[in-house]
């Protein structure tokens, strides 16, 4: 089992939730440190602690090894997203948990621009 700290559209109500229906909901969460979440007709958190960054607010599940590899399969882990490690609020204390979180994958080339992009804190849209 892990833990998995979700920001777009894994998340209640959107579209990609249904992929966590055998996943135990823990309760609402934030990152610990900010990262860039911006949305680019979909939402992506990118491991940048630049202008913009922001900590960022989502949802934290327990999920399976089984849910894991479909949600890799879904975040074309690792080209697309990549799974890393974070520490994120626990929704039952004030304490710091790991979590597991997709990052997506830019490459050398975009980091540079990255300095132009609106950071978010959540994303909303449905």
């Amino acid at each position: 089992m892990y833990k998995l700290f979700t920001y777009g559209t894994l998340r209640r109500g959107f579209n990609n939730h249904s992929m966590l229906r055998n996943s135990i909901f823990l309760g609402e969460s934030m990152t610990k440190e900010s990262y860039l979440l911006t949305d680019i007709g979909l939402p992506i958190l990118i491991n940048y602690q630049g202008d913009g960054a922001k900590r960022v607010k989502g949802e934290l599940y327990i999920v399976t090894q089984e849910t894991l590899n479909m949600l890799d399969r879904l975040e074309g882990h690792p080209m697309l997203y990549r799974r890393e490690t974070i520490k994120v609020s626990s929704p039952f204390d004030n304490k710091f948990e790991d979590a597991l979180v997709y990052f997506f994958n830019v490459s050398n080339f975009a980091e540079k621009h990255l300095k132009y992009v609106e950071g978010l804190e959540e994303w909303t849209k449905k």
